[in-house]
């Protein structure tokens, strides 16, 4: 069935089979219809039920989040592969009725396929949105744009409410999130965005960072994280993974620096300096940036990171990922290291959970 077709079968299956004998006499009474629905769904001696199994979004999109019950494919104690069946309306607890509502909400604002996804990656925002599809496309030759990944766009002030959807169906996660660093100024009460430093009053404002992995309020202590804290294993033998910015080592003007980035933008424009700086038309937004560190920093690359803010600051995301893919063919760009790291590892996630993938390394062997 076509998509549309598939939604509105769905969306009228239940209402039809629980048409009564009021509609015999008049089945083309439609006024009587709904009517005759709610006397039927009140009437506790006759129970109706609809089983349906899919592999369509479409049709999950349709359904109540409550009636959903998604099936699993993984392995018991003894290495013999079988299905568990998860109810999704035992998901969240009682007092996580906010997430509940909230991640249902999400989700039929777009569409279900996270639940027939080999894995999903929670992207940030507008920019990340747009090129992150490119860098799947680039990186190692497509390999995984070969998988069925899907892509939802939350920004890291809300990611964490999917925690106990995406832990308890052990969904392949990776988070690519910002660092978001913050500082309370000099006589100041509220904390404020500020560049990215490694002492004691400068904080992540990511509630991901924060609540869900690696639980680490501290910039600090977020750069020192090691690879393995970074990694969650949940429910279903699934793994969660967080990629946020770590520092570049970035060169200019004879001068070398690790300089820690804190949004994806200031990522790319530093893991791609040297391409960036190719523009030659003065008005351009990225020329401007790269004029700007060129312009602003010192011999030693002092002001690199307050420079990189104030360009982030003044640039409209949407609109500087834009003019990236205007100009570049996104393959020729550089995969901040943070994302290719966390690419990296999904791929040999999706590769260790691929069942058939394994009897044909088995039969090659």
């Amino acid at each position: 069935m076509h998509a549309q077709v598939q939604q509105v079968f769905i969306r009228e299956a239940y209402t039809t089979l629980r048409r009564n004998a009021l509609l015999k006499d008049n089945p083309n009474n439609l006024d009587e219809m709904d009517d005759a629905f709610d006397e039927l769904k009140d009437e506790l001696k006759f129970s109706t039920q609809l089983i349906l199994s899919t592999h369509s979004g479409h049709i999950a999109h349709e359904c109540d989040f409550n009636d959903l019950r998604y099936f699993k494919q993984v392995k018991n104690s003894k290495n013999i592969s079988e299905s568990v069946a998860i109810d999704l309306s035992n998901i969240f607890s009682i007092k996580d009725d906010d997430n509940r509502k909230f991640v249902a909400r999400y989700l039929k604002s777009t569409y279900y396929d996270i639940f027939f996804a080999d894995a999903a990656i929670f992207i940030e925002g507008t920019a990340e949105r747009m090129l992150i599809p490119h860098f799947l496309k680039s990186f190692k030759n497509g390999v995984l744009r070969q998988r069925y990944i899907s892509l939802l766009e939350v920004s890291g002030s809300h990611a964490f409410r999917f925690k106990d959807l995406i832990e308890k169906l052990g969904i392949t996660t990776l988070i690519v999130t910002d660092i978001d660093s913050v500082r309370i100024p000099d006589g100041g009460k509220r904390r404020k965005t500020c560049v990215v430093e490694l002492d004691d009053q400068c904080f992540t404002a990511n509630s991901t960072l924060k609540k869900w992995i690696p639980c680490k309020d501290k910039i600090s202590d977020l750069i020192k994280t090691s690879e393995c804290d970074k990694i969650k294993s949940i429910m279903h033998g699934g793994q969660l993974r967080i990629a946020y910015q770590t520092g570049i080592t970035f060169r200019l003007n004879e001068t070398e620096k690790v300089i820690y980035p804190r949004t994806f933008e200031d990522a790319l424009i530093l893991s791609n300096y040297s391409i960036f700086s190719g523009i030659t038309d003065e008005d351009n937004p990225i020329k401007l940036a790269i004029d700007d560190l060129n312009d602003n920093c010192d011999a030693d690359l002092t002001n690199a990171e307050s420079t990189l803010l104030k360009i982030v600051k003044e640039t409209t995301k949407g609109g500087f990922a834009l003019e990236v893919l205007f100009n570049f063919e996104p393959e020729d760009l550089t995969i901040p290291a943070y994302i290719d790291d966390g690419l990296t590892w999904l791929d040999s996630e999706v590769r260790r959970n691929d069942l058939s993938l394994k009897i044909l390394e088995n039969e090659e062997g």
